[in-house]
Parts: structure tokens; sequence; C-alpha cells
């Protein structure tokens, strides 16, 4: 290896800049989805996938937190490391399936149902085209 070579080398190593590792939020990846959701859904989806997924698979390590103001209220929201991704990704597919799932076998009621009864006649008649 001549002077010229190992000069490169050594340039390439000092550029090779260390970043920091990815992370991910339970609220990152249901805002990507597009999928309308409430505090409660943000709230049981990173408790669930913390204490449930990311507990079991690793007990002895603990993840940085962040928190979040969301409809004015303040949500704390777990780091996870961008290789739990997937387990996200399907933690909200499977917790949004069962939620349209119980709607259909429960329907709303009260303040609830008339509300989204008073929506599907706006919707007929035009009003929120």
């Amino acid at each position: 290896m001549d002077a010229h070579s190992t000069l490169k080398i050594i340039i390439a190593m000092k550029k090779k800049k260390s970043r920091k590792p990815r992370v991910v939020t339970v609220y990152q990846k249901l805002w990507e989805s597009g999928i309308e959701f409430s505090i409660t859904d943000l709230k049981r989806l990173n408790g669930g996938t913390y204490y449930l997924d990311w507990l079991n698979e690793h007990p002895d390590v603990e993840l940085d937190e962040m928190e979040l103001l969301y409809q004015g209220k303040k949500v704390r929201q777990f780091l996870f490391p961008a290789s739990f991704e997937e387990k996200i990704e399907s933690k909200i597919f499977f917790h949004f399936q069962r939620k349209a799932n119980n709607l259909q076998m429960y329907p709303l009621e009260g303040k609830e149902a008339a509300a989204e009864q008073n929506d599907d006649v706006e919707l007929e008649n035009g009003v929120n085209e």
C-alpha cells in the first residue's frame, strides 16, 4: 500500500460521521398511516407496544422517552429502535381492525351515535363534500 492510498483511507475514516441510531414512535407511525386516531388509541398502542412487546423481548433494556402535545394533552412516547418499526405497524393494523369489528358488533349509543348519524346525514346532503 502506498502513502497516497493510506492517506485516502485515513481521510475516509475521518469523514465518516457517527450518527444517532434512528428511532420511531407510535405517534409517528400513526401519523404516517393517515388513520384518524384518538388520544386513547395513541396511549393504548404506545403502552401496549412497550409493556407487552418491548419488555417481553428486551427486559433489561430501557427506552428513552419524549413528551408531546396531542389534542391539548401531554402524551409520553417511547422511542423505539427502527428495528421495532414493523412490530409497531402490525400493532396499529390489528388495533384498528379489532376496533372496527367491535363497532360492528356493538354499535355506538347515545351522544356518539347521534353525532355519527348527523355526520352521515350531512354527507348524504352534500354538506361535507
